[in-house]
Formats: C-alpha cells, structure tokens, sequence
C-alpha cells in the first residue's frame, strides 16, 4: 500500500541520514563543519534532496552551478600543486565558482529527523550484525 512517493522520499531521507552519519564521525573526530557544498546535476536539478540533507544534517548547504564540479576541482588542484596563482587558497579564489543556491535547515525539520536519526542508527546497528553472518 506504500505510494511511490513515499519510498522515493524514504530513499532520499536514507541517503541524507547516512550523509549525516559520515558529518557526525568527522565532529566527532574534532573537524568542525559549519556548512557543506554541494555540484553537479542532482545537486543543481534536485531541490527536494538538498533541503532535506540540509534538515537532516542541520547545515546549511551551498550548491555552486558547475556541472562538472569534479572536473573544475581536479583543474583546481593541478594549478595550485604549479603555484601559478599561489596556495590553495589563492588558487580557489581565482579559479573557484560561486555558489547560486544556499539551502538553510528548517529547525522545525531538523528536530523531527533527529529523532528518525537515532531509530535510523539503531537500525543500522542491528543490521551490521545480521550482516556479518553472511561474511
């Protein structure tokens, strides 16, 4: 009886939760993230997807209009590595596209997903048990 919208958005609400399981190891490994960035098609075509990321990781989230972000960044990375407009740093400001959409957390959203989060874990730890009979 389940529509198909509503596994769509349960297949987008996974994915934003094992994102924010990754942001969540690296905090707890002392990096700070006070904002993600996002490129690239689904990035740029799927609004849906990113405001639900933003809620569920409670960062904000800036997509750039590249479409090919990887290719831009790897460019990036091999004329900084030549230091022809300095550091990286430099190099970013020089060669780096701007951001044209910026998603804001709803903390409304933020707050109902955190507690669908920790029944997410607690799944997720059941299941890597279970899993681990079959290896």
């Amino acid at each position: 009886a389940t529509k198909p919208e509503e596994i769509y958005l349960a297949l987008i609400e996974s994915v934003a939760f094992g994102t924010k399981t990754i942001v969540d190891l690296f905090e707890k490994g002392g990096i700070k993230i006070s904002e993600c960035f996002a490129g690239g098609g689904i990035a740029v075509k799927n609004k849906l997807l990113m405001q639900i990321f933003a809620d569920v990781t409670g960062k904000e989230i800036k997509v750039t209009d590249c479409t090919q972000a990887g290719a831009v960044g790897s460019a990036i990375f091999a004329a900084a590595a030549t230091g022809i407009y300095g550091d990286i740093k430099d190099t970013v400001k020089k060669l780096g596209r701007s951001c044209s959409t910026e998603y804001v957390p709803n903390y409304e959203n933020t707050q109902k997903y955190s507690a669908a989060y920790e029944r997410y874990k607690k799944f997720s730890e059941l299941f890597a048990k279970e899993i681990k009979h079959y290896f």
